[in-house]
């Protein structure tokens, strides 16, 4: 079980007959979208589905927690924004659900990738095989990954902040 992420434009999907609406993400995928070794789900569309372990990880690793997960990430009744986030609304409070983004969203993802790439230096961002064991994969592994999700997050956020009229991220 996970997410499944959708960064770009609001789009919104239903039914008359059924009363049905929800807010999706158009599918996009872009030539110059970035694109890692061991990712075949991904390549370079908008969407990911992290499980929720490694997204929630992945946002307390590189300072994005308040940001997706507000103060505590508890969801009775509602999370709780952290006072050292500019979001008044955690981006994952409503699951399934969406949120607007804007360019100080960009700005954190950026200053998250920035400061992952001060700390781990170089690295070649992407995947291990997935039947791979630990013990065969690189000790950097992780932050690779992590590198990666970082890289695919900043990419998708800044180009649907810069090309969209309602830039969201929804999470299904």
């Amino acid at each position: 079980m996970g997410y499944t992420i959708d960064i770009g434009e609001a789009v919104l999907e239903g039914y008359k007959e059924d009363l049905y609406l929800k807010v999706g993400v158009e599918p996009r995928s872009h030539e110059d979208a970035p694109v890692f070794d061991n990712d075949p789900l991904t390549g370079n569309r908008n969407t990911r589905s992290p499980s929720y372990s490694v997204w929630t990880e992945l946002c307390r690793d590189t300072g994005l927690y308040p940001m997706f997960y507000g103060l505590n990430g508890r969801r009775d009744p509602y999370m709780e924004p952290d006072p050292s986030c500019h979001r008044e609304t955690p981006i994952l409070a409503e699951h399934p659900g969406f949120v607007v983004i804007d360019e100080r969203d960009v700005e954190e993802i950026k200053a998250a990738l920035d400061r992952h790439i001060a700390k781990h230096g170089d690295l070649v961002p992407g995947f291990r095989p997935f039947m791979e064991k630990d013990e065969d994969g690189p000790e950097n592994a992780g932050e690779c990954a992590t590198r990666a999700r970082l890289i695919w997050l900043h990419y998708w956020t800044d180009w649907a902040v810069k090309n969209c009229q309602w830039p969201i991220i929804a999470n299904s």
